[in-house]
């Protein structure tokens, strides 16, 4: 294989396949209340990176700055990147839309 091959391959396996949502294990995804109480540097930077692709900024994190659009939107109003980033902090349509 050629060395452009193993490097698209290594960044398919780091970035996800096509999402622009950046793969880790370290993500805590098993409940969703969790994520009220952390400040913007409890998060690690995956967490960071999600949440931004929701539109979300440590300035509007910590009500310094208006919530992004996602916030008000439902789960069908959420774009597919959304959807996915959202996915992978262990949200729903259900948990997501409550």
């Amino acid at each position: 294989m050629s060395k452009y091959v193993l490097y698209l391959l290594g960044a398919l396996l780091l970035f996800g396949a096509g999402t622009g949502v950046a793969f880790d294990d370290n993500v805590r995804d098993d409940d969703v209340g969790i994520w009220e109480t952390l400040e913007w540097t409890d998060l690690n930077p995956a967490e960071q990176g999600l949440w931004k692709t929701l539109g979300w900024s440590e300035a509007s994190w910590n009500d310094e700055a208006d919530p992004p659009a996602s916030e008000a939107k439902g789960w069908a109003d959420l774009s597919a990147s959304e959807q996915e980033a959202a996915r992978s902090l262990g949200y729903e349509q259900g948990t997501w839309d409550e």
